[in-house]
């Protein structure tokens, strides 16, 4: 099948990391067409933020239809795509379901597509949100989501350890030429100039954009041995090979280049927006920059991530779930959404309370780097089989970083495995 549009890694806003949680005990689903049935809401995460910002979301979406009943069910990240395929397999769905955009062609059977009709009832205008959010939540052309957030990949800077290494920050319009002369000029010094890592997003960004080109082409073909591609992620293992960044020890490392960056084990880590404040006040108080991706002989290519919220193909109370969908990606759950510091939410007007709520110097900073990521960023495209094909690639990863075989075979492999 032809894809015809784009998706979003490792997080879909947040990582959910703790045991599994339920809000609502609910195995429910709103099948049944009972009116007096409530509209269960299904989202993921599990620390108690994550928890906290979906239920002042929930308190809002039930003040704005006090003649619905709308309950909230959350679990972690991962569990919760093991509850969606559960209730796929059984015809058993809550009515509103989240999504981020790098599974919604796997997942779009879930979901029922959205109509323009149905965006009036819920009283949603797509020249409201953030340009080309929408097409994140399209598949084939059809859309089944309203994005929640968006989001981009950035490269995080500890600046306290590059002073201490005698280099400066470099600026906004940075180049893979500055990034190769800073990581030169620090390894081999206290600590490691960058930190790899095995997440899809968090490896695959910097050879994107270094190559100018993603890894699938624009009608959704598996394209991992793009000659240019091919050489900017054997650019990205090479970092290893330099001593410019440590081997991932184990592929239980999941979270291996956040956690090299917190510790103060590597002075520069690929990670989304999502990650900016928790970077901004971590716990051993080095000063962080924001920067882009840096250009590559074509320019600058970022990528443009987000999440969202639909209705699923079991929903037979239609009516009142695009209601409260119109609600949770209303403005006031899209303000709560952006006074938390969860995400950047995908409404427009939204966005500058998020800015606001972020303590000067360092408002000006993230909303620059923010700005300079977003501006003509690319859809994140994958081919079909696209997370099978990212769980094979994953540990293996471990054999690149410890020279026990080539990303180039490695990257082959999977495209002889998973591509067309």
């Amino acid at each position: 099948m032809k894809r015809t549009r784009s998706r979003y890694l490792r997080m879909g806003g947040a990582v959910a990391t703790i045991a599994s949680l339920a809000v609502v005990a609910a195995g429910c689903s709103n099948s049944a067409s009972d009116p007096d049935s409530p509209i269960v809401w299904e989202m993921w995460g599990g620390q108690e933020s994550d928890i906290k910002n979906s239920e002042d979301q929930l308190r809002i979406a039930q003040e704005e239809n006090p003649d619905l009943k709308v309950d909230l069910s959350m679990s972690p990240y991962d569990g919760y795509f093991t509850k969606l395929t559960a209730g796929m397999s059984s015809q058993q769905l809550s009515c509103i379901l989240t999504m981020n955009g790098q599974n919604m062609a796997d997942y779009h059977e879930a979901f029922s597509p959205l109509s323009k009709e149905d965006l009036a009832v819920a009283g949603i205008d797509e020249s409201e949100f953030t340009a080309n959010s929408f097409d994140l939540m399209r598949v084939d052309g059809e859309l089944y989501g309203i994005p929640w957030d968006v989001a981009a990949m950035l490269v995080y800077v500890n600046e306290d350890a590059l002073a201490q290494a005698g280099q400066t920050v470099p600026a906004l319009d940075w180049t893979f030429d500055d990034f190769d002369a800073l990581a030169t000029s620090m390894t081999g010094g206290d600590i490691y100039p960058f930190a790899v890592d095995t997440g899809d997003l968090q490896w695959q960004t910097l050879p994107i954009a270094r190559a100018g080109t993603q890894p699938v082409t624009e009608d959704y073909t598996l394209d991992l041995t793009n000659p240019d591609y091919l050489a900017s992620a054997e650019w990205y293992a090479s970092l290893v090979d330099t001593g410019a960044a440590a081997p991932v020890p184990s592929a239980a490392e999941s979270v291996w280049g956040s956690d090299q960056f917190t510790s103060q084990r590597a002075a520069m880590v690929v990670e989304g927006t999502w990650n900016a404040l928790n970077f901004l006040n971590n716990d051993a108080g080095f000063e962080t920059v924001f920067l882009p991706v840096p250009a590559g002989p074509e320019g600058s290519l970022a990528i443009l991530l987000g999440s969202g919220y639909g209705i699923s193909s079991t929903c037979e109370n239609r009516e009142a779930a695009l209601k409260v969908l119109g609600s949770l990606v209303g403005e006031a759950a899209q303000d709560s959404i952006a006074e938390s510091g969860r995400s950047l939410p995908a409404r427009l007007s939204s966005q500058e309370i998020y800015y606001e709520s972020i303590p000067e110097p360092a408002r000006t900073e993230i909303r620059a780097a923010f700005e300079a990521s977003f501006a003509g960023a690319q859809n994140w495209r994958t081919a079909p089989d696209w997370q099978q094909m990212v769980s094979a690639l994953q540990p293996e990863l471990i054999s690149v970083f410890n020279g026990q075989k080539t990303m180039t075979s490695l990257l082959e492999q999977m495209q002889d495995r998973f591509g067309e």
